[in-house]
């Protein structure tokens, strides 16, 4: 059920850009989830590397949520708007 809760709020929070997914994106790696939410964390993290790397619409969904998922958990406030 905490799950759902997540998600929920996930879908009604403001869109983040890739800008504030990425000024984040260490704090979303160190507390990703272990299993997958964190495999995905640690790929985009070496993906973002690359000069010319862009994520493709779900990927940057994804993004969006577990950027948004950590400032929540981690009580960021506007550090992610």
């Amino acid at each position: 059920m905490r799950n759902a809760v997540i998600t929920i709020r996930s879908f009604a929070a403001p869109m983040l850009d890739l800008a504030d997914c990425l000024r984040i994106w260490d704090l979303v790696v160190a507390t990703a989830p272990p299993g997958e939410g964190r495999d995905f964390a640690e790929k985009i993290d070496q993906m973002r590397q690359r000069p010319d790397w862009e994520p493709g619409p779900q990927t940057l969904d994804l993004m969006r949520r577990l950027a948004k998922w950590t400032a929540d958990r981690l009580d960021l406030g506007e550090a992610a708007e």
